[in-house]
């Protein structure tokens, strides 16, 4: 016993005995053990049984339960060695992220994860946004409906406020000059006579479409159109031939004789318009002159094919001599390439493409540069005019003018030079040198389906120069010279 009672006192210094109570024979085992305020002695074993969070032999060392515990998302209880977890985590560590909408169901909304509690959508409302809001529940639409989407009042027409109960005065700032306004409407009702929207604008009165037409003296293709519409500001014409216009009085010209519906559409300011026929009879005065002239003016061609010129006792006999039979046409192509325009007022003109053909002296030509020679030359060469410098009037171009006499049959040339495939031709032999009018007969002027023909002479006393022309629709379909 004093062995043990030495153990335990070195081992601590506040081991009471108590004498008084008991003697030193009668103290033994627990009696000599202090296990303090945190354990109780084993009377079995000697020993302190240590209470929870303390050790040592007289439990006297506190625990620290926390020493090797890890609480990532949480802290530990110092009394248990537990973590205790923040929200929205859980495990032995809190390193497990808690699902707060695992088990929630939105049914017309969305789960907020960090709460767990619905956010509904627009209309719902709940714990689960499974009821439907009523906008409307409170709202009173006096003279309208509510929407249901918004719990606004859509008022009914002429009504207005958030209630549908103010009335609206359509005509508060309508002013109808020569009218009345409308209370259902709030549009002006117009005083007769009137119009607009403010009744501010007379109405005019309604066109009446009218007209007359001359026949040019100098072109019988030309009408001239005198509008005689009343109460009209705008004007359509239609002449009948697919050309229109909308000139108020307006100058036509027609291709060709026939006859035509002229229409006229008169309109006023407001839009009313009034329509006007009258028919129209194109008649040509000189039908054989617009085969020769054209409405305004045609081109003429020596034929590239077949005759072109020839000489015999009479108009149209050839026997003497031909271009194009006699002669191959290739070797004169100076004379195809000449173009002959006839204008309808009166005038001539002549288009030589810059070349000409000079016969040899003995046929009435001339000598150039010292050389008899016939041929094609070109008018820009020097000398090529030979000893009369007026002889230049035979080139392209001059002031020409024309005169057909249908009922003879003639068709004279006016001015210096002026003539139709042979320069030196003349009614009075050869002669190398221009005059100033040179006559034709005109033995035949024919309409054709895709040329026109026309036959000259120059006819003396015992010979007869012949020329054949061709005027073509469409100039293209005219031939390549040989």
């Amino acid at each position: 016993k004093n062995i043990k009672l030495l153990f335990f006192a070195l081992d601590s210094l506040s081991i009471l005995i108590c004498a008084s109570c008991k003697s030193n024979e009668e103290l033994e085992g627990c009696d000599l053990i202090d296990c303090g305020d945190h354990g109780t002695c084993n009377e079995d074993t000697d020993t302190c049984e240590c209470d929870n969070g303390w050790t040592g032999n007289l439990c006297d060392q506190e625990i620290d339960l926390c020493a090797d515990v890890n609480c990532e998302n949480g802290t530990c209880n110092p009394d248990t060695g537990l973590c205790e977890c923040n929200e929205g985590w859980m495990g032995s560590l809190c390193n497990m992220q808690v699902d707060l909408c695992a088990d929630v169901n939105c049914a017309n909304g969305t789960c907020n994860p960090d709460n767990g509690l619905c956010d509904c959508d627009e209309g719902w409302m709940g714990d689960n946004c499974d009821q439907e809001i009523d906008l409307c529940a409170d709202v009173n639409c006096a003279n309208g409906s509510c929407n249901p989407d918004t719990g606004l009042c859509d008022c009914d027409e002429g009504w207005m406020g958030d209630n549908c109960d103010q009335e609206i005065d359509l005509c508060a700032d309508v002013n109808c000059a020569n009218g009345t306004c409308n209370p259902d409407t709030g549009l002006c009702d117009c005083d007769e006579g009137w119009m607009g929207d403010n009744c501010d604008t007379e109405i005019p009165p309604d066109p009446i479409a009218n007209f007359q037409f001359e026949i040019s003296q100098d072109n019988w293709t030309e009408i001239s159109f005198n509008n005689i519409s009343e109460n009209a500001i705008q004007y359509s014409w239609d002449f009948g031939d697919g050309i229109s216009s909308a000139e108020e009085n307006p100058v036509h010209i027609y291709t060709a004789s026939g006859d035509y519906i002229v229409v006229l559409i008169a309109t006023n300011s407001i839009g009313i318009a009034d329509t006007t026929t009258e028919s129209l009879s194109i008649t040509d005065p000189n039908p054989q002159l617009t085969l020769l002239a054209g409405s305004s003016s045609k081109t003429w061609y020596l034929q590239r094919e077949g005759i072109a010129i020839g000489i015999g006792p009479f108009p149209l006999d050839n026997n003497w001599w031909s271009l194009g039979a006699v002669t191959p046409l290739s070797e004169r192509p100076c004379i195809l390439d000449d173009a002959y325009t006839f204008h309808s007022d009166g005038t001539f003109e002549f288009s030589s493409n810059g070349t000409l053909f000079v016969d040899n002296e003995v046929n009435g030509g001339w000598i150039i540069n010292g050389a008899d020679q016939e041929g094609c030359y070109d008018e820009a060469e020097n000398g090529v005019w030979g000893n009369n410098p007026d002889r230049e009037d035979f080139g392209d171009g001059g002031d020409y003018t024309y005169d057909y006499d249908n009922s003879n049959n003639s068709l004279v040339l006016n001015g210096s030079g002026a003539f139709i495939g042979l320069c030196n031709k003349t009614s009075e032999g050869d002669n190398p040198n221009p005059i100033q009018i040179k006559e034709y007969a005109v033995n035949s002027i024919v309409a054709g389906e895709i040329a026109d023909s026309l036959r000259l002479s120059i006819v003396a006393a015992d010979y007869a120069w012949n020329f054949y022309l061709v005027s073509y629709h469409n100039e293209a379909d005219l031939p390549e010279i040989p």
